[in-house]
């Protein structure tokens, strides 16, 4: 039976802060193995939407249900917990010696696990457990994890301490162990890239509105990211902002300079998000001045708003004046999502 998990009108704050949530309804379901991601910027919630969903911290009113009833969260904080007083082997079976999940222990499981993620060498060898790498301890706490099979493994930032090489192998055992074995992963992480590789899932938390929470699968969230702070965050920091005007089929700075055309979008304010690909130089378009430069990408101001946008610097050529080429997102004033279109040069 798969694992699903349903939070009802849940709401919670800490002591002296304002509510990270409030009246948070989500309803999470495992099926044939599936790895929900949970992004948004720093103080938006994401640790705390895992410990909740771990039952380390409590909601102040509503309620988190498990289904099987008898079912486990297995919870990884941000730095993989090794006990370095204990030999690897022990550290490893630990879950067969406590008292509340020896049960639930799979002698057969944890072989062929061990055996999958590279570790029997590792744990066999008498070696020190301090002196253990990154990509080590982590595939330790998830050899761990799996020898109790569990329905919902939780992971905080799993890969932020290791090397690129690492992150993604890493990545790719936990998506094959997920549909093996048919887990319900909810992952938090700050990167984009993380998650359109490993997940099914987003859950996108705000940082501005407690209530403002959207759960759509990866596909919808990049053709229509729910608000322009989601954009940033899912895009990176390279990812171009720019508040402009579509009337007759153009689309203009409030400077009244036309950097665009575009089709089937209504008229009015809007703020458009790009990436730096989307830039071209041109003789017509927005007046520019390059304001610094690095090994990848040139840095420009508009001439007319202090807008400061990024173009790649493979893409440089002589000229003043830039124009849009080809996918943006649009959004509202509010920065409530409108429509992605395509944008053509000038």
């Amino acid at each position: 039976m798969s694992t699903s998990v349903s939070v009802e009108n849940v709401t919670f704050r800490y002591r002296t802060g304002r509510p990270l949530f409030e009246g948070l309804s989500l309803s999470l379901e495992g099926g044939e193995g599936k790895i929900i991601t949970v992004m948004g910027p720093s103080g938006s919630g994401k640790s705390t939407m895992i410990r909740l969903l771990a039952g380390i911290e409590k909601p102040l009113h509503g309620k988190i249900t498990m289904r099987p009833a008898d079912s486990r969260p297995t919870y990884f904080p941000q730095e993989a917990v090794v006990f370095e007083h204990l030999s690897r082997q022990v550290n490893a079976r630990y879950f067969s010696l406590l008292r509340s999940t020896r049960r639930k222990f799979e002698e057969e499981v944890f072989r062929l696990n061990a055996e999958r993620l590279r570790m029997s060498a590792v744990i066999a060898t008498p070696a020190p457990t301090a002196e253990m790498s990154g990509g080590e301890r982590q595939r330790l706490a998830l050899l761990r994890a799996l020898s109790i099979r569990p329905g919902l493994l939780l992971l905080d930032e799993p890969c932020n301490a290791l090397d690129p090489s690492v992150k993604h192998e890493f990545m790719a055992l936990l998506r094959e162990l997920t549909d093996e074995y048919q887990l319900l992963v909810v992952y938090v992480t700050h990167h984009f890239d993380e998650a359109e590789v490993v997940a099914d899932e987003m859950i996108y938390l705000s940082a501005s509105q407690p209530t403002r929470v959207s759960h759509q699968t990866i596909r919808h969230f990049v053709a229509a990211p729910p608000a322009v702070e989601a954009a940033a965050t899912l895009f990176g920091p390279y990812l171009n902002q720019l508040r402009c005007r579509v009337a007759g089929g153009q689309v203009t700075l409030e400077s009244e300079e036309v950097v665009a055309s575009v089709s089937n979008l209504s008229e009015g304010p809007y703020i458009a998000t790009f990436i730096p690909s989307a830039i071209r130089f041109s003789a017509r378009g927005a007046a520019v001045h390059v304001c610094g430069t690095s090994a990848r990408f040139l840095f420009l101001r508009l001439n007319d708003a202090r807008v400061r946008v990024t173009l790649a610097a493979s893409d440089a050529a002589a000229g003043t004046n830039i124009s849009l080429e080809g996918e943006a997102h649009f959004f509202n004033e509010d920065g409530t999502f409108a429509k992605q279109v395509v944008l053509n040069p000038l």
